[in-house]
């Protein structure tokens, strides 16, 4: 309230505080719920967010796990690996690729595959690689009968075994081939067939021989032993006649009966020693291997120098055996092939081998026995029974060089010192 000088008028304001409020009330409320609900919206999808994003990271997580993974895999695995796109350019190049083809990653990614394979075989492989994406196959074999050479970045080639996949990816398809170079087994299967192939030669061979031997031990049977018998039997009939007679027996016709004797005793010797030296088992290697080199330079007039410092090490019955028949067939071959003037058989023993090595200075292997010759298999075929490394080379300037060596480890030195 108050008043207006020199006016006879009073002006009167009041204020009506609960209709003030209530008016606010109207307007204030809607606002403040509407910012209630806008806050309580933003805080929702803010947490929708936060979990949104902790779950995105986690998949991000997993997923460069994943791709670790699949990286050191890819990496590691022994194969060679690689992938390439639709139009054969190769995306994926792993270590053991590297490896095999002797090319960097880097110098082959964005590049066609055919650069790995020889020019001769690309457009066949081309087509099929081509007729094996229209096919909805997931993977195939791509094994020898296809006959896949690899390239290397040297130019050699070698033999491929493959096993080739596709997907798609984005829509794409990508091609993945798993690759072994069998350079190592083919070489394995090959000596495997030739060295079945001696076997069935030396069986065929040692069946022959036996036969021959046979032959030849029936002939000296009857035409040499067969004969002094039969003439000392008669000797022995004529004696016989004599003293139921009461005659004395001339001297020289017994002391002739003596001599038939003795001959058909050294017969018998002779035909035995051939078979096996008694020698052998009498007095041992040393000794037999002595006479097996005497008998060998009275018939060539070849002499050979015998350095057996190890004999001591050759007590098992089948270790002197087979040494003997190496050393024997090694002997027969030089005076049937060598021309040589002077032989070396050593034995020596270091710390963990046993060696007998058998030098000529010859006219070297012949190249009809360079494949394996009969009796260089059975040296071998020897040797690797009792688990020995049997090698044979020709050396400089002339001659051959074979050499057995026995690990001291092996059953037959460890059981005789058991």
């Amino acid at each position: 309230m108050g008043s207006v000088p020199k006016f006879p008028l009073f002006i009167s304001v009041t204020n009506d505080e609960e209709e003030a409020l209530a008016s606010w009330r109207e307007t204030a409320i809607p606002i403040v719920m509407s910012a209630i609900l806008v806050s309580l919206f933003i805080i929702a999808a803010a947490a929708l967010l936060i979990r949104e994003a902790v779950r995105q990271q986690k998949l991000a997580d997993q997923l460069g796990a994943a791709h670790n993974r699949y990286q050191h895999t890819i990496e590691s695995v022994m194969d060679a690996i690689i992938a390439v796109d639709e139009q054969q350019n190769i995306i994926i190049f792993n270590p053991s690729a590297e490896r095999m083809f002797g090319l960097k990653a880097e110098d082959v990614i964005g590049e066609s595959l055919l650069v790995l394979l020889p020019e001769r075989f690309r457009g066949a492989h081309h087509l099929h690689v081509q007729k094996f994406k229209k096919t909805d196959g997931v993977s195939r074999t791509m094994g020898p009968q296809l006959g896949i050479v690899g390239l290397r970045s040297d130019g050699t080639e070698f033999p491929i075994e493959s096993t080739i996949s596709q997907t798609v990816i984005n829509g794409k398809k990508q091609l993945t081939a798993v690759l072994r170079d069998v350079t190592e087994r083919r070489q394995a299967e090959t000596e495997l067939r030739e060295m079945n192939l001696q076997l069935r030669g030396l069986s065929k061979a040692l069946e022959n021989i036996r036969e021959q031997e046979r032959t030849r031990i029936a002939r000296e049977l009857h035409d040499d032993l067969g004969q002094q018998l039969t003439g000392l039997k008669l000797e022995l009939a004529w004696l016989s006649t004599r003293v139921k007679d009461g005659h004395i027996p001339r001297v020289d016709r017994i002391t002739e009966m003596k001599q038939q004797l003795d001959a058909a005793i050294a017969s018998v010797r002779r035909i035995s020693t051939e078979l096996r030296p008694i020698i052998l088992d009498d007095l041992g290697f040393e000794e037999a291997v002595k006479w097996l080199v005497s008998e060998f330079t009275k018939r060539t007039h070849i002499p050979v120098s015998l350095d057996l410092k190890a004999e001591v090490c050759v007590s098992n019955t089948h270790l002197a055996t087979a040494l003997f028949r190496i050393v024997q067939e090694s002997l027969t071959n030089i005076a049937r092939h060598a021309e040589a003037s002077q032989v070396n058989v050593i034995l020596e023993k270091d710390a963990e081998n046993l060696v007998l090595t058998i030098v000529d200075d010859g006219n070297g292997l012949p190249p009809e026995l360079q494949l394996g010759g009969f009796g260089l298999v059975s040296m071998r075929e020897r040797a690797n029974a009792l688990g020995a490394k049997f090698s044979i080379g020709n050396r400089k300037p002339k001659g051959v060089t074979i050499r057995v060596e026995f690990s001291l480890d092996l059953p037959i030195f460890t059981e005789a010192n058991a």
